[in-house]
C-alpha cells in the first residue's frame, strides 16, 4: 500500500493565520498544524510533486521556498513516499523566512524536521507518530480533513 505525504507542519497560531488566506488547515496535536498540498494546491502556486524523494532534486524548489516565506516562525517542509514498507523523507525548516535545517533525504528526515520545531515523542513510537502523520495514506486525505479550503 502507498503512503505520500507532501506538507507544511508548524505552530498552530501562526499557520492559521495563512489558513485564512486560503490555504487548508488541519490542527495537530502539540499546538502544531499541518498545510496539505494537495493537487489544487501544488497547481495554484507551481509546486512540484515530492520534488526531493520522487523527482530526486538535491534543491528545494523556488516554489516552496516562496510559499515557505510568508509564514511566520518556524515552518517545516517535509514529504514522504512509501510503498510496501520502502521509502524515503525529505524535510527541511525555515524560521522567519531563513533556511535553517535542510533539505535533509534520509528516513528520518520528517523526525528531524519535527524536533527542530518542539515535537516530541512523548508514548509514542517517535515524532511523526506524536502527530500522526500516519492518519491518512495521501496528502489529498488531508486536504478534505481541513477546517479551511481553497
Amino acid at each position: 500500500m502507498a503512503y505520500t505525504l507532501q506538507a507544511f507542519i508548524g505552530d498552530q497560531s501562526k499557520l492559521e493565520q495563512k489558513a485564512a488566506s486560503g490555504l487548508p488547515f488541519v490542527p495537530l496535536p502539540q499546538g502544531k498544524a499541518l498545510i496539505p498540498l494537495t493537487d489544487d494546491i501544488r497547481d495554484n502556486h507551481g509546486i512540484p510533486f515530492l520534488p526531493l524523494t520522487d523527482e530526486g532534486k538535491e534543491e528545494i524548489p523556488a516554489s516552496i521556498e516562496s510559499l515557505a516565506d510568508q509564514f511566520k516562525g518556524a515552518i517545516a517542509y517535509v514529504e514522504a513516499e512509501f510503498f510496501g514498507g520502502d521509502g524515503i523523507q525529505a524535510s527541511a525548516v525555515w524560521k522567519e523566512g531563513k533556511l535553517i535545517f535542510g533539505p535533509l533525504v534520509d528516513v528520518s528526515a520528517i523526525n528531524e524536521a519535527l524536533r527542530r520545531l518542539g515535537v516530541t515523542k512523548g508514548n509514542h513510537h517517535d515524532e511523526f507518530d506524536s502527530l500522526g502523520l500516519g492518519t491518512y495514506r495521501d496528502t489529498n486525505q488531508w486536504g478534505s480533513k481541513s477546517s479551511r479550503t481553497s
